[in-house]
């Protein structure tokens, strides 16, 4: 699990010199976005781990010289390494031979044995950088579009945005990636493939994002209904139920790009095995419910608030939510309705059994739908009322970490952080830690030495702050929220917010010398 961002390439079919280029380029992109790189440094004798603003190391070196990003500095989010080498020879293999003989990098990646070589694949959690990686691995593809190719968690609107702004920087201009854009696919494709082979190498390319439909209707001109039916009905019978979610998308996918759902029946009728259908015609009728296909659109328009905004990128949370609501209403994806008089007609026409069963069987799935819809909407209210009354949503982290003189902290927040601040100095003075005992007698040398042993890495900024920090209650605040060990992700939250933001370790500092809030976080 994770938010992706990936670099394939294959460097025998690009000219190191022109490599070197566009590594230069990449860097007028690295200058334009606030990206840190983490690095260990000794400061009088104590190791510290820093989030630099310098993302190039080793210059003096051709072979060595790379730049490394993990982050950026204004939102002071981080999430794993990303790098790329000067030298392209980084990247070749021992041999000089290569048996990749089509010179289009997207056939080589449909191949289990293959040229390419992964320049970068990590995680930015959806973390603000992710776009201007983007941007950084759009520049390579569009410089060497057949020996380079983007791949990760982005679709079409998120490459427009990271395009958007590399193009206000770069002198010339670079492109969507072939991965987001069906046409563009779709015509390097049929050079070499075409009918159920196109449509599968499409299938495992393509990166879906909100303009689903689109693609549908690219894929039906390009290839025909007679060839997405062949390769549907492959798909589906990798299924033993076509209650199986995977099936299920299936029929949803069929649904939203071909619109005919008697066409659907008729594959179902034909899928025999020792002529007897391979999938039940009740199991087949509950599926079918299973899309919405028969559902009211407005039942489930409420929804839409779960939806991502278009060219915003996915959070973990988000991808997490998006993996829950598939298991329970996966059906939230159809783009295709159709009344349930129409649909139990097609149902009539095509299988042996009765209307009255047919209904029967629609109607109870639809009743339980309906209720799932009915909880759901209610767990949701909040959500809805805080739309309305237009009420900012914010998660404590984001709170904490960008809290500023104009943040006002409700009540509860205060009594919160007043009462962990003085349960964190109570536990220090009373530690029986000699190490922590020992180190309050030097608190700047403390803080430094626990957050190394706590693997923390903090801005160039922050560390600044700390080094010239002279108020002993603010150092003594500091180093009591290094010593205590939680693995409370809301304490390593706060704890990386009072490291970071010095406005809010002040502002800690100042609560619990508040009386009246000391005795209502007592309380």
């Amino acid at each position: 699990m994770g938010i992706y961002m990936r670099l394939d390439i294959i460097p025998e079919y690009i000219n190191p010199d022109e490599w070197k280029e566009v590594y230069l380029e990449s860097l007028q992109l690295l200058k334009a976005y606030p990206f840190v790189r983490l690095i260990e440094e000794s400061v009088n004798g104590i190791p510290r781990l820093i989030y630099c603003n310098n993302p190039e190391e080793n210059l003096d070196d051709e072979y060595q010289r790379h730049w490394r990003v993990s982050g950026d500095s204004e939102t002071k989010k981080t999430g794993e390494t990303f790098d790329l080498y000067y030298d392209l020879n980084r990247y070749l293999r021992s041999t000089n031979s290569v048996n990749a003989m089509d010179k289009d990098i997207i056939f080589e990646k449909l191949k289990e044995e293959n040229a390419v070589r992964t320049a970068f694949d990590s995680k930015t959690q959806g973390h603000d950088y992710h776009t201007y990686i983007l941007a950084i691995a759009m520049l390579i593809e569009s410089r060497f579009p057949y020996a380079a190719v983007v791949g990760g968690d982005f679709d079409i609107l998120q490459a427009e945005i990271a395009k958007k702004w590399a193009n206000n920087i770069l002198a010339k201009p670079i492109d969507i990636p072939v991965r987001v854009d069906a046409e563009k696919l779709v015509q390097r494709l049929s050079i070499q493939l075409s009918g159920v082979e196109a449509i599968e190498a499409f299938n495992n390319l393509y990166l879906p994002g909100h303009d689903n439909a689109r693609m549908h209707q690219v894929i039906v001109d390009e290839y025909g209904i007679g060839p997405i039916k062949k390769w549907f009905t492959q798909q589906l019978l990798g299924y033993n139920s076509p209650c199986q979610l995977g099936a299920i998308s299936l029929f949803i996918e069929w649904l939203n790009t071909t619109q005919d759902f008697a066409g659907l029946c008729e594959i179902i009728c034909g899928m025999e095995n020792n002529n007897e259908q391979i999938f039940g015609t009740i199991e087949f009728i509950k599926a079918i419910c299973s899309t919405w296909v028969l559902i009211p659109p407005e039942w489930y328009k409420f929804m839409n608030v779960l939806k991502y905004p278009q060219g915003v990128t996915l959070s973990i949370a988000g991808q997490f939510g998006g993996i829950f609501l598939d298991m329970y209403f996966s059906g939230r994806h159809i783009e295709f309705y159709m009344s349930r008089e129409k649909i139990v007609e097609v149902l009539i026409r095509y299988f042996d059994v009765c209307p009255e069963v047919i209904e029967q069987i629609i109607n109870e799935r639809v009743e339980e739908i309906k209720q799932a819809l009915s909880g759901l909407r209610e767990k949701l209210s909040p959500i809805f009322e805080s739309l309305e009354i237009e009420e900012d949503i914010i998660d404590d982290e984001e709170l904490y970490l960008y809290y500023s003189k104009e943040t006002v902290l409700p009540d509860n927040k205060k009594i919160y952080l007043t009462a962990l601040a003085r349960k964190l100095e109570n536990t220090l003075n009373e530690s029986k830690n000699v190490i922590a005992v020992e180190l309050l007698a030097d608190m700047h040398k403390g803080i430094e030495i626990m957050a190394y042993s706590h693997g923390i890495a903090l801005t160039e900024e922050a560390w600044n702050r700390i080094d010239h920090e002279q108020n002993e209650d603010v150092l003594k605040l500091l180093f009591s929220f290094l010593v205590i060990s939680s693995d409370s992700k809301s304490f390593y939250n706060l704890r990386k917010a009072v490291l970071e933001n010095n406005l809010l370790c002040h502002k800690i500092s100042e609560l619990i010398k508040d009386r009246e809030l000391v005795k209502k976080a007592e309380e």
